[in-house]
């Protein structure tokens, strides 16, 4: 009679919903919430992950199914999030063991949301033959406050024959002081752009007394315009007077990379210092000569109206100055300065200009 009991209790259904598994849970009913993880909706095997991640009763079939459809499950890992408990969960590290799984990465990104995966994610970020595996699998040691673990990725980042593995070690040592070393290195002399422009996003985390200097350095003389509009990410919403100089600095040098340009002039805008107002104001005929040659300037380009957004009660002074300082504009730049002047309730004659940026009209024609 016993053994009828237990039959009854552990077969497995054909189907189970959600409602199914709320019951099972309640009376113990391993069979369903067995069952629960092999069924077509993904809700259902999300949910029986994780009323089985704690179960009081035998749970083995969780580790026999976390596949579904021959791989790797999305929804099953889901219900396993923030896990503990080795013994029953512990199995899901041995995912990563095979190479043939596909999108390993996205793999190893749901395993760091199940704290018991952390050691063989330790074992990935150290040695597993895909990079991009051993790069997802890095932040493993976000926040560790294992000092070897830190000496570690630091040496990842300096020697790793890999970009994405240094880029990704920078990221892992956010907040890590001791690192300061190791990224400012990686700032000044990784030769891949994309890693020194993830380490120069993470030193503003480290407490480095450099940062504005290794900043305004990057800024100034990085070749890539990755680094130099990560450079400017550093000094966001920025007061800091030798940071703001080094903004004016950017301003009055030739800028290739019209993306840089935008970020420049949204960094300047951002900031509540009057420097930066001023900055904004003084540099207007520099910008106008070097950027509006043939056209009106695209929304990234547009200085007069980063001004004005900035310090609308200074546009018609700086606007007006930049009038007067009209000489090496091209056609197209008179007429944008001229014209914005003239919205500000200015008086300016508006040149009209034809293909290239070449007058179509004197100078002197009002165009209304």
């Amino acid at each position: 009679m016993l053994f009828l009991l237990l039959a009854c209790v552990d077969s497995e259904p054909a189907f189970v919903s959600g409602r199914d598994l709320e019951k099972a849970h309640a009376t113990g009913d391993t069979g369903a919430l067995c069952a629960g993880l092999r069924m077509k909706d993904a809700s259902t095997r999300e949910s029986a992950a994780e009323k089985l991640k704690d179960y009081a009763f035998d749970s083995s079939c969780l580790c026999d199914r976390l596949q579904f459809d021959g791989r790797w499950d999305p929804s099953i890992l889901s219900g396993l999030a923030k896990a503990t408990d080795a013994e029953k969960v512990g199995c899901v590290g041995t995912l990563l063991d095979d190479p043939a799984q596909p999108e390993r990465p996205a793999l190893v990104s749901a395993l760091l949301k199940i704290p018991v995966a952390r050691a063989r994610l330790v074992t990935a970020a150290a040695g597993d033959t895909d990079p991009a595996v051993r790069a997802a699998a890095l932040s493993v040691f976000r926040n560790t406050k294992d000092a070897g673990e830190i000496t570690q990725v630091s040496g990842w980042l300096a020697d790793n024959a890999d970009a994405t593995v240094r880029a990704a070690a920078a990221q892992a040592l956010f907040g890590q002081p001791s690192a300061a070393d190791a990224m400012k290195t990686a700032i000044t002399k990784d030769a891949d752009p994309a890693v020194r422009s993830a380490a120069l996003t993470t030193y503003p985390s480290l407490e480095a007394a450099d940062l504005d200097a290794v900043a305004c350095a990057a800024l100034l003389g990085d070749a890539a315009p990755e680094v130099r509009i990560a450079a400017l990410g550093t000094m966001r919403a920025t007061r800091d007077a030798e940071q703001l100089a080094c903004l004016k600095e950017r301003a009055l040098k030739p800028e290739d990379a019209p993306e840089v340009r935008a970020a420049l002039l949204k960094t300047l805008a951002g900031s509540a210092a009057p420097e930066a107002a001023a900055a904004l104001c003084e540099v207007i005929p520099a910008w106008v000569k070097a950027y509006v040659k043939d056209d009106p300037p695209g929304e990234g380009d547009d200085i007069l109206r980063a001004q004005n957004d900035r310090d609308f009660e200074r546009s018609y002074d700086c606007v007006g100055a930049a009038v007067k300082q009209g000489g090496g504009y091209t056609c197209a730049g008179r007429a944008y300065v001229s014209a914005f002047y003239r919205d500000l309730g200015g008086k300016a004659s508006v040149p009209t200009c034809g293909a290239g940026g070449a007058p179509r009209a004197a100078s002197n024609e009002v165009v209304f």
